[in-house]
C-alpha cells in the first residue's frame, strides 16, 4: 500500500511540473511573442543610456512617420515597452521603419531595411562606439 501512494506522489509531481511549464509557455515566459495579440506586435527595449521621448513606426513605403506611441509618456532607460498594432495596421504591410526621439533632443532613424514585424519579437536600442543600434530577434 504504501509503494503505491509513492508511486502516485510522483505521478502528481510530475503533473504538477507539466502544468507548470505549460503555464509558463503559455503566459510569455517561454517564448517572447506569447504576449502579442497580432502578427506586428513586439516589445522595445531601451538600452541607449537615456529617456526616449518619441517612438514613431510608419509602414516602409509610406515616406512620413505616424504619431507617436508614446503619446504624453516617456520610456527611461533599461525598460521595455510592448508596440501593439490595431488588426487593420496589418494590411499595410509587414516592413515598417522607426524613428525615435531622446529626452535630450536626439533623432534616431532606421529606415533601410526596415523590421519585417511578422518576422520578430522584439527590437533593442543600444550605443555601440556611440553610435545608436537596433537591433531585432
Amino acid at each position: 500500500m504504501r509503494e503505491s501512494m509513492h508511486s502516485t506522489l510522483i505521478t502528481r509531481r510530475g503533473t504538477l511540473r507539466a502544468l507548470a511549464l505549460l503555464f509558463a509557455f503559455a503566459t510569455g515566459m517561454g517564448g517572447a511573442r506569447a504576449w502579442a495579440d497580432g502578427p506586428l506586435d513586439f516589445t522595445l527595449l531601451n538600452r541607449l543610456g537615456t529617456t526616449i521621448s518619441e517612438i514613431h513606426m510608419s509602414p516602409h513605403q509610406a515616406g512620413t512617420w505616424e504619431e507617436d506611441l508614446l503619446g504624453s509618456g516617456v520610456l527611461y532607460d533599461d525598460q521595455n515597452e510592448n508596440i501593439h498594432f490595431p488588426p487593420e495596421q496589418v494590411e499595410r504591410g509587414d516592413v515598417w521603419d522607426l524613428k525615435i526621439v531622446t529626452s535630450e533632443g536626439e533623432t534616431f532613424t532606421w529606415v533601410s531595411p526596415g523590421f519585417n514585424l511578422t518576422r520578430i519579437s522584439e527590437i533593442t536600442l543600444y550605443r555601440q562606439r556611440g553610435e545608436a543600434i537596433a537591433s531585432s530577434r
